[in-house]
């Protein structure tokens, strides 16, 4: 799950500056930096979620644990 959950965040971000880019008619907004460089935090912490997954408990398998 978390490697699925890195690949949507890559997908998105790679989309956003597509299309951030191709639509900017001077240079980028203020909010547009800020925006993709949360991004990029963002898929930063799913990627060491990642490597990091084989550390964590396994799941409790009762509903209420």
């Amino acid at each position: 799950m978390a490697a699925l959950g890195l690949a949507v965040a890559v997908i998105s971000l790679l989309l956003d500056c597509y299309k951030g880019c191709s639509t900017a008619v001077g240079p980028p907004l203020g909010t547009f930096i800020i925006l993709i460089l949360l991004r990029f935090a963002c898929v930063y912490c799913l990627l060491m979620n990642l490597l990091n997954a084989h550390r964590a408990p396994p799941i409790p398998r009762r509903p209420w644990s």
